[in-house]
């Protein structure tokens, strides 16, 4: 088992409900703790300073956005990361 954290950054509780249970039911083995962080409520500064604090610290982070209404994957990902410019791209994935 690593010694690693992993942070599941997810829009609000409804996403929180849904990707805490699916992700931390398939990567419980791979890290010492999950935690979730709700994001779209907060400041896009904020949350690029967490995601720095989280890198530092040496834990991983997965980024969920929901597709909504956007026509593509890669068009939602450059909007997002407009917003939020420092999450990486392999992290960042979006829920259709």
């Amino acid at each position: 088992m690593s010694t690693k954290g992993l942070y599941l950054f997810v829009e609000g509780a409804d996403d929180e409900r849904l990707i805490s249970h699916i992700c931390s039911t398939h990567l419980q083995e791979s890290y010492t703790w999950i935690k979730t962080f709700q994001y779209a409520r907060k400041k896009s500064d904020k949350v690029c300073g967490f995601l720095r604090a989280i890198e530092a610290m040496g834990a991983d982070y997965i980024f969920f956005s929901d597709l909504d209404l956007n026509p593509s994957i890669s068009i939602k990902k450059e909007k997002i990361r407009k917003v939020f410019s420092n999450v990486e791209e392999e992290k960042l994935q979006i829920v259709v």
